[in-house]
């Protein structure tokens, strides 16, 4: 009932101002057929602007009341309620298991890189040790290899002294009897 009053008052108001806008007068009453012309013209281009505006009018919808309103507004508030209490008596403590879960793996594998850690420094260190023993080892072997090259150069040595006074007393004995 209300919403059909306040659609009269605004047709009016609309109507009123429509007629300001055209060119009706005192003389509206008169026999002049332009001037009636153009009355019509105006009341059909008013009649055309009422039609649509009474179709966007209608594409809305109106409460009936401002009850209805705040039953809507408590039922979607009831919804939302509804909605966060799911999520957090569900939700959240999945995310927790699963945010625990993770903080295992995590620590998991910060174990797992500390051991292997452990294990690479001690590789490094027993690498080191071998190297170092490894070195020791090809001094002493040279070492040793010197001294047996030094000693084959000494007995070599000593050979070729025989061979060469050998040599020599032939060669002068041939020189002799020669």
């Amino acid at each position: 009932m209300k919403s059909k009053i306040y659609i009269f008052v605004a047709v009016f108001f609309i109507s009123i101002s429509f007629m300001n806008n055209s060119k009706a007068s005192a003389e509206l009453f008169g026999s002049d057929d332009e001037k009636w012309k153009r009355i019509f013209h105006e009341l059909e281009k008013m009649n055309s602007r009422l039609v649509t505006l009474e179709k966007a009018i209608s594409v809305f919808p109106h409460p009936q009341s401002t009850g209805d309103v705040i039953d809507q507004i408590n039922a979607q508030n009831k919804r939302l309620e509804d909605t966060n209490s799911i999520i957090s008596s569900e939700l959240i403590p999945i995310i927790q298991k699963d945010l625990a879960s993770s903080h295992d793996k995590i620590d998991n594998l910060r174990n797992q890189l500390e051991d292997l850690l452990q294990d690479q420094k001690t590789l490094k260190e027993g690498l080191a040790q071998d190297i170092e023993q490894f070195e020791r080892m090809n001094k002493q072997n040279f070492k040793n290899f010197e001294s047996a090259n030094e000693k084959a150069l000494e007995n070599l040595s000593i050979k070729n002294k025989k061979l060469i006074d050998v040599l020599e007393e032939n060669l002068i004995q041939e020189a002799k009897t020669g």
